[in-house]
Parts: C-alpha cells; sequence; structure tokens
C-alpha cells in the first residue's frame, strides 16, 4: 500500500516545484486508485505509467486534447482522431481498441485509465508493453518509450520514471536501490575529483536533472546522465567520461550562446541595433526647448491649459524661419 502524504509530499518537491493543484492531485489519486484495484505489485511499471502522463498531459495529469488550433488539427492525417487522453490516443482504429465511439470519450476517465493500463500492459499501442522493459532480469525505462513513441523524449521521462520510483519506493518504505556504477565525476579540468554538485548543476540547467543538487551520485543523477547520453548518441552506461565530458561542454557552450545579452556591470552594455537611417544622413540641429512652467491652478475651473502652440509656431521654434 502507497502511503499517499508521503509520496506527494516526495513527487510534489521532485517533480512539481513544490507546488500540486488540485487536479493534479486528483488526477495521480485516480491513477493511483486503478493501481490498486487492479491488484498489480511491480512498482517501476506504476512509476513509468506515472512518467508517460506527466509527459503526455504537460504535467496536467488530467485527459487532455492535442494543442493546436484547428487548422493545425484539420491538417493532421488523423483528424478527426487527434491526440486524446492520459496517453495522447491518436488515430480511430486506436480509439476502437479501447471502445470508444466517439473520440472525445477519451477525455473521460473511464476510457482515459482503460488506454493507460491497458495500452501499456497489454501492447496495445505498438505491441510492446511493460513487461519487456522491466522484469526479473531487465529495467529498461529507455527502452520503455517505445511503448509509446519510439524514443522521442526518451531521456526526459526516464528521468520522470526516476523521481516517481523514488517516491513510491519511499511511500511504501522499500529501499532504493543504488546504481550497479557510481564513477567519480571528472569535471572540465580533467582532474579526478568528487564534484557530483557540478554536474548535478550543469545536467539541470541543461534540462536532464530533477533532483535534489545534493553531490551524491544516486540514482536520480546516473539517470540523469543516461539521459544526456541517450539524446547526444553516447554510449548509455551513466558513465561520466572523456566523450560525455566533451558532449556536457559542447552542450553548455551552445547553451551560452543561445542566452540573451545581459547587462552587468563591466560587461559593457547591449549593442544598439542598427540605424534605419539612410547613409549620410546628417539630424538638424535642434535648439534647447525653453522652459514651459506647469499648469496652475485657477479659481473654479481645475487646471488653467498651457498655451496651444500652432504647427507653423512649433516648426520654427525647432529649425529656425524659413527663408522666403
Amino acid at each position: 500500500m502507497i502511503d499517499r502524504k508521503t509520496f506527494f509530499d516526495h513527487i510534489r518537491e521532485h517533480l512539481f516545484g513544490g507546488f500540486m493543484s488540485g487536479s493534479q492531485v486528483s488526477g495521480v489519486s485516480n491513477i493511483l486508485d486503478e493501481w490498486e484495484r487492479r491488484g498489480l505489485n511491480d512498482m517501476r511499471h506504476l512509476a513509468y505509467m506515472l512518467a508517460t502522463v506527466l509527459h503526455e498531459t504537460g504535467k496536467a495529469m488530467q485527459p487532455i486534447r492535442e494543442g493546436g488550433g484547428d487548422s493545425y488539427l484539420k491538417s493532421k492525417s488523423y483528424y478527426p482522431f487527434y491526440g486524446r487522453g492520459l496517453v495522447q490516443c491518436t488515430w480511430d482504429y486506436n480509439f476502437a481498441k479501447f471502445g470508444c465511439t466517439n473520440p472525445d470519450d477519451m477525455l473521460t476517465w473511464h476510457f482515459a485509465l482503460r488506454a493507460l493500463f491497458d495500452g501499456m500492459n497489454d501492447g496495445i499501442f505498438t505491441g510492446r508493453k511493460l513487461s519487456q522493459y522491466f522484469n526479473a532480469t531487465i529495467d529498461d525505462p529507455f527502452g520503455a518509450r517505445h511503448i509509446i513513441n519510439g524514443t522521442d523524449k526518451a531521456g526526459l521521462i526516464a528521468g520522470y520514471h526516476a523521481a516517481f520510483l523514488a517516491a513510491i519506493k519511499a511511500a511504501t518504505g522499500a529501499a532504493i536501490s543504488q546504481p550497479i556504477t557510481s564513477t567519480p565525476v571528472v569535471p572540465p579540468s580533467s582532474a579526478a575529483v568528487t564534484d557530483v554538485r557540478w554536474l548535478q548543476e550543469t545536467l539541470s540547467d541543461l534540462g536532464y536533472y530533477r533532483g535534489p543538487v545534493d553531490a551524491d551520485f544516486g540514482p536520480y543523477t546516473e539517470t540523469a546522465v543516461k539521459g544526456f547520453q541517450l539524446a547526444h548518441g553516447l554510449v548509455v552506461d551513466g558513465v561520466v567520461g572523456d566523450a560525455t565530458m566533451a558532449a556536457l561542454d559542447a552542450a553548455m557552450v551552445v547553451r551560452a550562446a543561445a542566452a540573451p545579452p545581459v547587462m552587468s556591470p563591466g560587461l559593457g552594455r547591449i549593442p544598439e541595433p542598427p540605424s534605419l537611417l539612410p547613409p549620410g544622413f546628417i539630424a538638424p540641429k535642434v535648439p534647447p526647448v525653453p522652459y514651459q512652467p506647469p499648469a496652475v491652478p485657477g479659481p473654479h475651473l481645475g487646471t488653467t491649459a498651457a498655451p496651444k502652440q500652432t504647427w507653423a509656431q512649433w516648426w520654427t521654434g525647432l529649425f529656425g524661419k524659413a527663408s522666403s
């Protein structure tokens, strides 16, 4: 049995930035209720389903429609059976697999939960199912993305999976397994140190790490390293070697180059935009504008407005009297 308070305290901090709305809490609760109702027991399966829903719903944790306006959705070859549900189900034949006669049926919890649990446990979406990636000999949260959508965002969702799994284990009193390989991190100086905090901060800046910055090379950090390696075509082993360090350096350079210029003391100023005036243009000298006293209150009339100038008076004041 999952202790709900412990579970929600954990995911609220590590996955939702310290706050969860009522609809997010109720959505996660519905998934946990269905899990317990079905009597399932592999916590990794639950963690990966929750991770998938987190990604597919943009953290709403509610059945949603695919984003985009009418013109965008109508351009899809599967329209009107565009994405709906906790897992974005598309195409008419996929809706039919779960008994939907109207695509909007997938926006109800009955059908959304059925698609999530039956689709991922029984391999209804792609023929691949959770038990192929999580069993007695295999623990593959990266490959599990094939259940839904190839390798799209596989590393990101694997990171969510690790956070949900840690929350489930904390809420059930299970021990959190340590990574098989815990390798000291080698920072850019190539000196052998244990600066895991630097690694966590770097992976966090790049969007791969969602855990605490605590200098502990635990399962969150290892998962983030593997996610980064997968996204950059490296060997996915969780080891921060020379190739991974070089890729981290390159990714941070790209990130810094993409950042907008910032005003900072001692660093100069943002360059001014190029002039839109034609080459050789010389602006006319403008004499200083004489001081105009502010409007003063008038008896029973509020304020006395300053006298209005005619166009000719204004022009003459700026450039002098035109020659005849």
